[in-house]
């Protein structure tokens, strides 16, 4: 029985029983009557199919491979006297536009043998793995390449059918890859969300949007030039590595159209004030690039509580209170109160004497201040602090005091460890001998606002 040659016009009169037999090989173990060198190719087009395209610049690599059966008799080695190798196709042993000399992984042996086999040895019923790089030609246009497996320095080394020959079935035939190399052009890179004005210590989002008309590599954003600041989003990349034989190599994996949004919190407690820069930099495949900025400016916040400017009302609290929009704490869940007891006749010759029976607040915490005063004056100011938290603060300097009608009592708790800020306030008028008449309190920084308590 004969086998497949590599001359045009023969074909062996026993066909049909070498379909039947020696080259319907789909399983592990080649049929009897097999040919020594025969290869069928796994998960890829023919040429009948139209092939696969593989979208690259002018300029660029990109890698490629195959994956091929042994279904002949021989082993596929790459040591001695015979190498298994890929060979350019459809003229055999032309040289391809497509030669990529290095340096680097994926160089070619030649013009018109991409890779040798890379797995070896591959014994009949296995598969055999090829493996290599491209680089594409400096003219734009689509390159239809066709590559074979081929045993050198031996007869009948090629591995399939041409497809001038009619491409016998279940044998490498026609194989190939449709190469689209488009003119060189850098990615553009756009900011569609950032601040224009920052409160010091606060987080802040970037928004970007990245084209290319190939494939992005990655995008890069950072502030102010700072390394430590630089954030990067890596697009999946042609690797070697990676590649995935059913689907003709990478692709399937590019992304020439992304939307990324970087994050950026300040070191320590804020930004510095003043303008700040975002950079922006998008990177396609071919090492080119776009940039673009954006500036910014921070507001001071000296108390770290993302409350700045005017709206701060509270500018020295050190402590963090998001949730108020007024820069100053939100009310403890023991919001203190003021009592005041006054006793007096109310008529006769006493009437604008009234003598306070008892005077304290409640729900005062740990370490802030108490402070009472008159106005118009009727003594010297009382200051207590708070060792403890108290349930009810007495004001023992305030008991038996004599307030004159008209006169207005002032109560400030200041908040603990926050200078010259005070969490409540009450101011009480006393006439007729009446208690707690004309009440008000206020919060920081909102005079005349009452009801809180």
């Amino acid at each position: 029985m004969g086998y497949v040659t590599d001359r045009p016009g023969r074909r062996p009169a026993q066909f049909a029983l070498l379909l039947a037999a020696a080259l319907a090989v789909i399983g592990s173990t080649p049929a009897s009557g097999a040919v020594p060198w025969s290869a069928l190719s796994l998960n890829q087009c023919c040429a009948t199919t139209g092939g696969n395209v593989v979208e690259l610049e002018v300029g660029e690599r990109r890698w490629s491979g195959f994956l091929a059966r042994n279904t002949g008799l021989n082993t596929w080695n790459t040591a001695g006297s015979v190498e298994v190798r890929l060979g350019t196709a459809e003229g055999r042993d032309r040289q391809s536009p497509l030669f990529n000399p290095g340096p680097g992984d994926g160089a070619w042996i030649s013009a018109n043998r991409p890779t040798e086999l890379l797995n070896a040895p591959v014994k009949p019923g296995g598969s055999g793995i090829f493996r290599f790089r491209v680089l594409a030609p400096d003219v734009p246009r689509d390159y239809k390449e066709y590559f074979e497996p081929v045993a050198d320095d031996t007869d009948n080394g090629w591995m399939g059918s041409r497809i001038s020959d009619g491409c016998y079935p279940d044998r490498w035939c026609g194989v190939h890859l449709i190469y689209r190399v488009r003119p060189q052009a850098p990615p553009a890179a756009a900011i569609v969300d950032a601040p224009d004005v920052l409160p010091g210590p606060a987080a802040f989002k970037v928004t970007v949007e990245a084209t290319d008309n190939v494939g992005l590599d990655r995008i890069t954003a950072t502030v102010d030039g700072d390394p430590g600041t630089t954030q990067e989003e890596k697009m999946p990349s042609p690797d070697a590595k990676a590649f995935d034989h059913t689907k003709f190599g990478f692709e399937s994996q590019l992304v020439s159209n992304r939307r990324a949004q970087f994050s950026f919190t300040p070191k320590g407690c804020a930004w510095p004030r003043g303008e700040h820069t975002v950079k922006v930099v998008a990177h396609d495949l071919l090492g080119q690039a776009d940039q673009v900025t954006r500036t910014f400016s921070v507001e001071p916040d000296g108390d770290c509580d993302g409350v700045s400017g005017p709206r701060d009302r509270c500018p020295t609290l050190p402590a963090p209170s998001p949730s108020d929009a007024d820069g100053c704490p939100p009310p403890s869940g023991r919001t203190a109160r003021s009592t005041f007891v006054l006793a007096g006749p109310g008529s006769g010759p006493l009437r604008d004497l009234n003598k306070i029976a008892d005077a304290g607040v409640r729900g005062v915490l740990a370490g802030a201040q108490v402070k009472v005063y008159c106005k118009p004056e009727c003594g010297r100011p009382l200051r207590r602090r708070a060792r403890k938290d108290t349930r009810l603060f007495r004001l023992k300097g305030l008991i038996g005091k004599v307030i004159p009608d008209d006169t207005t009592i002032v109560v400030r708790v200041t908040l603990p460890r926050a200078m010259n800020v005070y969490g409540r306030q009450w101011k009480w008028l006393v006439r007729d001998g009446a208690r707690n008449t004309g009440g008000e309190c206020v919060r920081p920084g909102f005079a005349g606002r009452s009801g809180c308590g």
